[in-house]
């Protein structure tokens, strides 16, 4: 992550949790989708994708149907932290 202030590295942090839990939860996603199914800014999206990509968190694949584009989904190691953001995302609603 690039120089942040507390509160822009906060939300780059949040909408890297968020992404990924959108990946989990709807594979095979364009980015389009989950800017639109994220609470969080498009800048932040692709930034989070960025993160993701740069730490092997996700896997990219070109969909062969129209609209064309690449399609995110989790690597092993990204369903691993997505189970973990799940798993606390449940103890803090209990």
């Amino acid at each position: 992550m690039s120089q942040l202030t507390p509160t822009d590295h906060f939300d780059e942090l949040t909408a890297i949790v968020r992404f990924l839990l959108y990946i989990k939860r709807h594979p095979k996603s364009g980015i389009t989708e989950i800017i639109k199914g994220t609470p969080a800014g498009q800048r932040a999206i692709y930034s989070a994708k960025e993160y993701a990509q740069e730490n092997k968190l996700i896997d990219i694949t070109m969909k062969t149907t129209i609209p064309y584009g690449p399609q995110y989904s989790l690597s092993d190691k990204g369903k691993k932290v997505a189970s973990y953001l799940e798993e606390i995302q449940k103890l803090l609603e209990h």
